[in-house]
């Protein structure tokens, strides 16, 4: 960086539960008053407070609220609800190299993004 070039600030990389969208939301917009957030990671598979066994559908309005802020969002776990409902990526909990390598080449390389969890940084 030159003398010249401004520092980038820092972001933030938010999780939201999508079984509570407007408090998910909520949250996003109280960060935000506070610092840049860059990505949100939407806990798609979080179950709804009236049963543990019904996902929470993540919609695709609430995808684009997010988006219309100019933060990416990437869907935990499940690449056909990433694809499906316009988000920019996925985020994969497992250490797999076959499960990421399966991930690339189910979606591609270049058409979305791709995090993956690599290690437990603690206990």
């Amino acid at each position: 960086m030159t003398e010249t070039e401004t520092p980038t600030p820092p972001g933030l990389f938010l999780i939201l539960d999508a079984s509570q969208p407007e408090p998910a939301l909520q949250a996003l917009d109280a960060a935000r008053a506070s610092a840049p957030v860059e990505v949100v990671l939407i806990k798609a598979n979080t179950p709804t407070p009236a049963t543990d066994n019904n996902p929470a559908p993540v919609t695709k309005d609430f995808i684009r609220t997010i988006q219309a802020h100019n933060i990416a969002v990437l869907i935990e776990d499940d690449i056909s609800t990433a694809t499906n409902r316009g988000a920019d990526g996925v985020h994969l909990n497992s250490d797999s190299l076959d499960e990421f390598t399966a991930a690339i080449e189910l979606i591609g390389n270049d058409q979305m993004i791709i995090g993956a969890m690599a290690a437990q940084s603690r206990d």
